[in-house]
Formats: C-alpha cells, sequence, structure tokens
C-alpha cells in the first residue's frame, strides 16, 4: 500500500510545468562551442592552401 500511495501522489507536468522547473541554459553557450570547433578546422585548411599556392607560383 506504501508504493500504491506514492504513485497515486506522483503528478505528470506539463511541459511548461517542466520547463518553469527545469530552465535551459542560455543557447550562446552551445553556439560559441561550434565557433570554436569550426575555427580550429578551418585555420589550419587555410594554411596550408595558401601554402600551396605560393610555391606553385614560385616554381
Amino acid at each position: 500500500t506504501k508504493s500504491t500511495a506514492s504513485c497515486n501522489a506522483a503528478r505528470i507536468l506539463t511541459h511548461e510545468e517542466f520547463a518553469a522547473k527545469h530552465p535551459h541554459p542560455p543557447s550562446p553557450d552551445n553556439v560559441r562551442i561550434a565557433r570554436r570547433a569550426d575555427t580550429s578546422i578551418d585555420r589550419p585548411g587555410e594554411s596550408t592552401i595558401a601554402q600551396q599556392g605560393d610555391t606553385s607560383i614560385d616554381r
């Protein structure tokens, strides 16, 4: 009977109620992580392309 009483006390929250109790962190944190990943990947590729272009011009 104890488990039945505890189940009856539980209430399913609506999305709005759950969101009010569990606020999400601000989204700019996720954007900042994505930008760091993009810049670290893009920089070596650009420098490699630039170096290859310079060597072909010098020949």
